[in-house]
């Protein structure tokens, strides 16, 4: 069994990834999963018709409660608050990743990929760190999918087992990984 991730990400900012304008996907937490790692989106229900660029319109199937398509996410950047020494100013988000080094820079290209400005990061952060989900590999499905097609992957004492979804991830989770 493979171990995927499940990712629930709201219908406008669906819209941005399939638009190929977000490549970076914010989140406080990272999976415990070699990289790189397959990503299920799972769009959130909306209050109105959802209409993802890439997926085939089929009457009046809508994206929204479905999964619309698959990324790979090959690499992660951990996002922190760093502030300049003996400096009274407040911490500012900073990224410290592949190539950095143990060396902090601002996140604010970090930020732009994920088309998010550092007031909107801080307040979805609440003053803790994060992680960049780096985009690639993106396949928009044909049809919405729907989460009866996946298999969700519980931690137990022995490992992970598998068992069906009964409701779409807060954030994220693990799901079996599926062949295409």
């Amino acid at each position: 069994m493979s171990k995927a991730v499940l990712i629930s990400i709201r219908p406008e900012w669906c819209n941005k990834i399939a638009g190929g304008q977000k490549t970076v996907e914010i989140r406080k937490t990272e999976p415990n999963l070699k990289k790189p790692f397959k990503c299920y989106i799972y769009c959130t229900k909306s209050t109105h018709f959802v209409d993802i660029p890439g997926m085939k319109r089929s009457g009046l199937m809508s994206a929204d409660g479905k999964v619309i398509g698959e990324f790979t996410c090959c690499s992660t950047t951990v996002i922190c608050h760093v502030r300049p020494t003996g400096s009274g100013d407040l911490p500012k988000l900073h990224i410290i990743g592949p190539g950095l080094e143990l060396q902090y820079k601002p996140a604010t290209d970090l930020l732009k990929a994920a088309c998010l400005s550092e007031e909107t990061a801080e307040k979805y952060l609440k003053g803790r760190g994060g992680y960049g989900w780096h985009i690639s590999n993106l396949k928009i499905y044909d049809r919405p999918r729907p989460l009866s097609d996946f298999t969700r992957l519980r931690a137990t004492k022995f490992g992970y087992e598998p068992v069906d979804i009964e409701r779409p991830p807060q954030s994220w989770f693990y799901v079996e990984e599926l062949y295409t």
